[in-house]
């Protein structure tokens, strides 16, 4: 029996959350296109990766980088073919003790019980300032963050949008 696809994207948050990262591997399909739209210059898990290894990786980078110290879902609005999510956060960045608060937007695309696209959206400049901030700070001693392969070749990104609230209907 395939799950819904509101279950499948509150157990990926909660096994994230959990730090469980190889449960969300089995939560996402094995052609999975994950998009975090943040400069990858910045964030060397930015970008868009096409596939369940690629982006296990980049969780793993960021499980290097970060504590995650908040991790819960608010709300979830299920439409025909997505699913939309709003998840706040908290990260702890390991070598300068930085933290970085806020909100993310999820865009699901499900398919056979298993997300096949995963659209990760967040205040673009407030995260890459922050990014530049731990840049300048970190020690020169800090273990760099190992970079995940080349993304696959896309379409560009969706054009940035100034909207920051996100859809409340339920």
């Amino acid at each position: 029996m395939l799950r819904n696809a509101r279950d499948t994207y509150v157990d990926f948050c909660a096994s994230y959350a959990a730090r469980d990262l190889e449960r969300c591997a089995r939560l996402v399909s094995d052609d999975v296109v994950f998009a975090l739209y943040i400069d990858r210059d910045l964030a060397p898990f930015g970008g868009v990766s096409i596939g369940r290894g690629i982006m296990h990786q980049r969780w793993q980078m960021v499980a290097q980088a970060f504590d995650l110290l908040r991790y819960d879902v608010a709300h979830v609005v299920e439409e025909a073919d997505k699913l939309r999510g709003l998840v706040a956060y908290r990260f702890r960045h390991k070598a300068t003790g930085e933290d970085i608060a806020g909100v993310m937007r999820h865009v699901i695309q499900p398919r056979d019980g298993l997300m096949a696209r995963i659209e990760e959206h967040h205040d673009r400049t407030r995260v890459e300032a922050f990014f530049r901030l731990i840049q300048s700070i970190t020690p020169a001693d800090a273990p760099p963050v190992q970079p995940a392969k080349p993304d696959a070749e896309l379409p560009a990104e969706p054009r940035q949008s100034t909207r920051t609230s996100c859809d409340t209907k339920a």
